[in-house]
């Protein structure tokens, strides 16, 4: 993974396989940490980091609600919509399309970007 795709708190996979945490990043290292403990953290190479791919069950435990087969966000203002896999991301109510989203990381930093919001989740789970 490129250092210009991650920022701090973004959940990702380490080796494929474990929810974890970005705590700090540096050019080619990053320290991380199990999401579903409070401690310890580790040192990695950013190679061993991926993106956790977006589903519907991914979206719905971050706060997403479901309707017209779409997910909805925030007041209904943010949908995302289904593409294959792929999720085109809108504004409601107009034909605004910002930007097709494939992993976790991705929407995480959107978000944070357009309105300086921070999504989470009670619940991180593959």
């Amino acid at each position: 993974m490129e250092i210009e795709e991650i920022r701090l708190n973004n959940i990702l996979l380490l080796d494929n396989s474990k929810l974890v945490k970005i705590l700090w990043i540096k050019p080619n290292t990053c320290s991380v940490m199990d999401v579903n403990v409070d401690y310890p953290s580790a040192i990695v190479d950013l190679d061993r980091l991926s993106g956790v791919e977006l589903t519907r069950d991914i979206l719905l435990d971050y706060g997403f609600k479901e309707g017209d087969n779409q997910l909805y966000f925030e007041n209904d203002f943010i949908i995302l919509e289904d593409s294959d896999g792929i999720w085109d991301l809108r504004i409601a109510h107009s034909s605004y399309f910002i930007k097709s989203i494939e992993f976790l990381h991705e929407l995480q930093n959107i978000l944070f970007e357009l309105f300086y919001y921070k999504i989470t989740s009670n619940e991180y789970r593959l």
